[in-house]
């Protein structure tokens, strides 16, 4: 295969970019008529495939993986994103563009030196405007699309990042799926229903080792709380949920990058693309890919934003910053 070699060195930033859920390669959405990697892959438009597979209920671009070329440069020294996880199935649709983001992860890559760091910004995180009133920092995107959502983490942070990158949960299933599924240890029983018209959602896993499918997966990672007379041994919050996602991450990373899921990066990218969006340039992107097996995986480092729970006056949760430890674990990892 062509490039194979490239594939090997960009894996690992593959998996880890987009499921931080990070996509420092994470490509431009490849939907539209004439494909923007046209010149980058040595494919003229009109050689592009269109499949009849209906990966996600309508058609998608394919991109020619083993033609694109080698970048001539590689990428230097650092960058920031935010990895943004809508919570919907397309987020092509109108609708997406107006609803909450489901996961806000910080994301920093250094090049130099190998480092991946990830911080976890709970969408519950309280928000204040100048006049003290405040939202859920992921009311963000729904008001404002990414412009806002970017606007609004980098008032709570101190940052300027205006790079981002954005999925929806059918990349998550997509992705999960094309690795032959997750094997993961659920920790204790979740069994959840929710019949509200346009939020069904039934969730009902034992406890104990078990592989998960794609559907599987979005249901582990929407999990919050138990539905009400079934024990659990976590409070419920964003900040257990969070938790729970960070190890569902690091056993698709290890599982994703075994031997036998190597070669299925071209497919694995075909089926995740069309669920992507970003603002990285398309030359920062190719750059990127080609360093990335400078990555240490060894020295990827998550976190959650430092703070507390706690209810406002009319019995709404929010998440609390700690600003002071915060602040300080801003400083140390993303500037």
């Amino acid at each position: 295969m062509k490039w194979s070699y490239e594939m090997k060195k960009f894996k690992v930033a593959f998996i880890t970019a987009f499921f931080a859920f990070t996509a420092f390669y994470i490509f431009a959405v490849v939907k539209n008529a004439h494909n923007p990697f046209a010149k980058y892959i040595g494919v003229e438009s009109e050689k592009e495939k269109t499949t009849d597979e209906d990966i996600n209920g309508s058609q998608e671009k394919e991109i020619d993986l083993e033609k694109m070329k080698k970048p001539k440069e590689e990428f230097k020294g650092e960058i920031n994103f935010v990895v943004m996880g809508i919570d919907g199935m397309d987020l092509t649709t109108e609708e997406a563009k107006h609803q909450r983001t489901d996961t806000m992860i910080l994301t920093r890559i250094n090049f130099d030196t190998g480092e991946v760091r990830m911080l976890n910004l709970p969408r519950d995180t309280q928000y204040k405007f100048p006049n003290g009133n405040y939202v859920k920092l992921n009311a963000g995107h729904a008001t404002g699309g990414s412009e806002l959502a970017l606007k609004y983490i980098n008032n709570l942070t101190g940052l300027q990042v205006d790079k981002y990158a954005k999925v929806d949960y059918m990349a998550v299933k997509n992705l999960v799926d094309s690795i032959g599924g997750v094997e993961f240890e659920i920790p204790f029983r979740m069994k959840y229903l929710d019949t509200t018209k346009g939020k069904e959602l039934s969730i009902d896993f034992k406890p104990g080792l078990q592989t998960l499918n794609g559907q599987q997966a979005i249901e582990f990672l929407r999990w919050r709380k138990n539905s009400p007379g079934i024990p659990m041994p976590t409070d419920g919050s964003d900040i257990s949920r969070i938790e729970h996602q960070q190890q569902f991450i690091k056993a698709v990373i290890s599982q994703a990058l075994s031997f036998k899921n190597v070669f299925k990066l071209p497919k694995i990218l075909r089926v995740v693309l069309p669920n992507v969006e970003t603002n990285i340039p398309i030359e920062t992107i190719l750059k990127m890919a080609t360093s990335a097996g400078k990555i240490d995986t060894e020295n990827i480092k998550t976190m959650t934003l430092p703070g507390h729970a706690e209810n406002d006056a009319e019995g709404i949760s929010y998440w609390i910053m700690n600003k002071a430890e915060a602040d300080n674990l801003i400083n140390e990892n993303f500037r």
